[in-house]
């Protein structure tokens, strides 16, 4: 053989030793990877017979088992099925990676538009990554925000400083944690409950490289829990929280109260030992049912004190969540409450004064029949209204006004009220109206008691009539006289006016009742009284003294000449015939007047002046 040849066999097997090297290199560096196993042997075999054939001693050795021609032959076959699996591998290869992009753009999207806040952080709280939900849990707006904050978890964020170190051991130890809540400071200051799930993310090593987990606002949860609890402790009736084994996980203090036990010394007690000996097989049977699913029962038991007495109870228990609450009613306080509850319904309904019911704002809740008999308004009409439907207007502008103020500041308001029924006619009534507080002192209702006093005023009134007015002439008589006339003196004493008065007596009018009867008498002072107070000033007092005498007092004048004209118009009034039925007749009067000033040093001066009139 030519050195040539000999140079490009040597250069040909070198090759493809070296071929069978990189194959031989990258089968181990690969060797974790059973897929790659296949065809780098088979690179290595086919090279290593390509590199054999191509070596002349090594050639006749083949020569001597197999024809050189066909080693090489099976040699390019294995070369061409390690090509054929390298492609399906790359295309393995290149699929995956599409499905890989693909799965990291799904969870990518799943991460940013989740409902629950995702994140990842560094031990030290740094946050490496969060989304959108994330941040506005903080309070950001968008997590490209909070990663712009900068925002360290472990610093000022938990409202507890040591609730963050009690996570990260918990989640040192197990590795993850589930559910676990606590307090946030959110960016705006405000406080929330979250929960919490995470686990911790290692290297190959074991060292932690990050904290990934999930975050749940439970403000609202969390809030009704409180206010569960809330209305568990001030509940009334008496609750019992029972686990599903049958025994006591807590008591609310109704409870307490009413058996008089400690909370301390049922908890974990068998509920049932709670029971008279001869209900507590009923007890345990409703107990079961409850256990076994049914949503309520309802039965009556014996319970024994903490005294040894048995108290009669009304229970009803449900499935709360995993554990069952027992309701209890004492139906021996129940009864006591009904009849009173009975006794006030009956004397609010009964009772011959109107009661009505308001809010804190004065809005009616409830009346009484006495006020629809008083008022003619029925409930339905003047609920959710204020008392000002009934006003009658002849009240000042700020008369409720006041009444109110009173009512704030002292509680209590009484007085006379004039107001209007529902067929527009007015009345008078005496009103009561109290505020009712609560246990804290807040006003919760007003509570308004009345009468109607139309009847007594007007019979007040009358009375007061009767004893300053005359009967048949309804003028004032002597005593009102008396009265206005001391007034009217002292009113001239700071004023300096003058003041008249004027007497006037009937002539002949015995002989008038004597010739045409007291009836003629009565009508003819009746008239003749009408015809006086026309004669006056509006404003002046004209009275009757008594019999046929008259009197009449005149104030604030200045000259002599209007009071010189009086007795004038009075004898004009009284010369027109006068129509009784015995005929008509023509009055006579006399008139004195008496005129006078009362100067500083208070004595009246008095002139007097008479005129007759004729018969």
């Amino acid at each position: 053989m030519a050195t040539w040849d000999l140079w490009l066999n040597g250069a040909i097997g070198a090759g493809w030793l070296a071929v069978m090297v990189i194959a031989l290199l990258g089968l181990h560096l690969t060797g974790d990877r059973r897929q790659h196993r296949l065809p780098s042997l088979l690179l290595v075999a086919g090279g290593l017979i390509l590199s054999a054939t191509a070596v002349e001693p090594m050639r006749a050795i083949i020569a001597a088992y197999l024809d050189p021609r066909m080693a090489e032959l099976i040699a390019v076959a294995m070369l061409a099925c390690c090509a054929l699996l390298w492609l399906r591998r790359w295309r393995e290869s290149v699929n995956r990676a599409r499905s890989l992009a693909e799965a990291e753009a799904s969870y990518r999207s799943l991460f940013e538009h989740s409902d629950d806040g995702l994140y990842q952080t560094l031990p030290d709280g740094r946050v490496l990554r969060a989304n959108t939900a994330f941040a506005r849990i903080l309070g950001f707006e968008s997590a490209e925000a909070l990663m712009a904050a900068d925002l360290n978890v472990a610093a000022g964020v938990y409202v507890v400083e040591n609730r963050r170190r009690e996570f990260l051991d918990a989640v040192a130890v197990h590795g993850k944690v589930e559910g676990f809540e606590s307090q946030i400071l959110r960016r705006d200051g405000a406080v929330i409950w979250i929960s919490e799930s995470a686990r911790v993310i290692r290297d190959r090593s074991g060292w932690l490289v990050c904290i990934e987990g999930k975050v749940t606002d439970v403000t609202s949860r969390k809030r009704a829990e409180e206010e569960r609890d809330r209305v568990f402790h001030l509940a009334t009736d008496m609750l019992c929280l029972i686990r599903r084994d049958g025994r006591i996980e807590r008591i609310n203090p109704a409870f307490e109260r009413v058996l008089g036990y400690e909370e301390e010394e049922l908890l974990s007690q068998p509920f049932v030992d709670l029971f008279h000996s001869d209900d507590a097989l009923a007890a345990t049977v409703e107990l079961v049912k409850v256990g076994r699913g049914l949503p309520m029962v309802d039965f009556a038991a014996r319970c024994r004190a903490e005294d040894g007495s048995f108290r009669a109870l009304s229970w009803t228990m449900m499935p709360v969540g995993d554990r069952i609450q027992a309701v209890a009613r004492d139906l021996t306080e129940r009864r006591s409450v009904e009849e009173r509850l009975r006794l006030a319904t009956t004397v609010f309904e009964t009772t011959g004064e109107a009661i009505i019911v308001t809010d804190p704002h004065q809005r009616i809740l409830k009346v009484n029949h006495a006020f629809t008999a008083i008022t003619g308004f029925r409930e339905d009409e003047v609920a959710g209204h204020t008392p000002r439907i009934l006003s009658s207007g002849r009240h000042e502008p700020g008369f409720y006004e006041a009444m109110a103020s009173m009512l704030a500041t002292t509680g209590h308001w009484q007085g006379e009220v004039w107001n209007r029924r529902k067929n527009g006619e007015l009345y008078v009534e005496w009103l009561n109206f109290r505020a009712v507080r609560d246990g804290e002192g807040r006003i919760v209702n007003f509570v308004g008691v009345f009468s109607d006093i139309t009847r007594r005023k007007q019979d007040e009134e009358r009375i007061q009539h009767q004893a300053n007015y005359d009967a048949l002439t309804q003028l004032p008589n002597r005593w009102l006289f008396q009265a206005r006339l001391d007034q009217a003196l002292d009113r001239a004493r700071l004023s300096g006016n003058k003041l008249a008065l004027l007497y006037v007596n009937v002539n002949q009018f015995k002989v008038v009742n004597d010739s045409l009867g007291h009836r003629a008498g009565d009508e003819l002072l009746k008239e003749l009284a009408r015809r006086f107070l026309g004669a006056v000033r509006h404003g002046d007092t004209v009275a009757r003294l008594g019999g046929d005498e008259f009197a009449a007092i005149v104030e604030d004048f200045r000259d002599e000449e209007p009071i010189g004209m009086l007795p004038e118009r009075i004898l004009r009034a009284v010369a027109e015939p006068v129509r009784l039925e015995g005929g008509e007749i023509v009055a006579g009067v006399s008139i004195g007047i008496a005129l006078g000033a009362v100067p500083d040093n208070s004595v009246m001066e008095l002139s007097w002046d008479g005129y007759d009139g004729a018969d």
